[in-house]
């Protein structure tokens, strides 16, 4: 039987960042990334030389507050980009309270891969991209050109999801039943089918000079209020930020597969509804010309 497409349209931007501060308001995702990030600094002996970093997609800061503040990072300098201009004004209160020289750029990459105003041929020691290349016209373009900007010596962490995780899965689900016209990953604020396993491809076949590693992670996030409720008690946003359309203007088909997809991805915790999240950091140095074979 063939049904009708689905015409439930991208979030709105206000919508985005109302579901994305209730999904990290209910998940773990970030303690395990800063977790991740500490490691990063101490391997790297961040902690102990001062470095400039270039922050993609910084949002409102917070992640590069607490790898200063508690994971130790010696930060002489930040150029952020965000291009959201609601974040952007949370952005300079952060970076501001951190006393430490900084820029905040509200434009993003485009296909020239330009940073705008007087940092353009600055090169930094870290390049950080926390869950942001789904923003990106051309994601994996974009990682190859990082190189650009990166000093000799350093390093790019990317944090990006796993092709397993429920978000992927969702969000090519709605991809796959809606009207094109209406929702596709072009007209998304985010495209979660941008997972680690196609940069890691991407990096391996354009960019043989480049030498990855990768630190993986499990995280939850609290869907307990989605799943053991119905109607207009089902708090929804969680579900909503995974799939990048509303969950409520979904058919009554569509929801039903939803909640399947959801619960194929939980776990329950003291009776509780756990959604697992499968993460990863993706570390990019240059190789040194001598490990270059000719």
């Amino acid at each position: 039987m063939e049904y009708p497409l689905e015409t439930a349209p991208p979030l709105t931007n206000d919508r985005y960042i109302e579901t994305f501060g209730s999904f990290r308001g209910k998940t773990d995702e970030w303690s395990m990334m800063s977790r991740i990030a500490g490691k990063f600094i101490s391997d790297n002996d961040f902690d102990k030389n001062p470095v400039r970093m270039l922050s993609i997609g910084a949002g409102t800061g917070l992640f590069e507050k607490d790898l200063v503040e508690r994971k130790g990072l010696l930060l002489e300098y930040v150029y952020a980009i965000e291009p959201n201009s609601l974040h952007r004004a949370l952005l300079d209160q952060t970076l501001k309270s951190l006393g430490i020289p900084y820029d905040i750029d509200g434009s993003f990459f485009g296909e020239d891969f330009k940073i705008n105003g007087k940092q353009q041929t600055s090169k930094f020691d870290i390049i950080l991209l926390s869950h942001v290349l789904y923003g990106f016209d051309h994601p994996y373009q974009a990682v190859s050109q990082l190189q650009r900007f990166l000093k000799p010596e350093g390093k790019v962490l990317i944090f990006c999801l796993e092709e397993k995780d429920a978000a992927p899965e969702l969000f090519k689900y709605l991809t796959e039943n809606s009207d094109p016209s209406v929702f596709n990953p072009r007209l998304a604020i985010q495209d979660h089918s941008v997972t680690v396993q196609k940069v890691m491809s991407y990096i391996q076949v354009k960019c043989p000079g480049l030498i990855v590693s990768l630190m993986k992670y499990t995280a939850r996030a609290d869907v307990d209020d989605f799943v053991q409720r119905d109607g207009s008690m089902k708090n929804d946003d969680v579900i909503t930020f995974f799939a990048q359309a509303e969950y409520s203007q979904l058919s009554d088909r569509a929801k039903k597969d939803v909640d399947d997809i959801v619960l194929k991805h939980c776990d329950v915790v003291n009776g509780k509804f756990f959604i697992r999240t499968y993460g990863a950091a993706i570390i990019i140095s240059q190789m040194e010309p001598r490990d270059i074979k000719m």
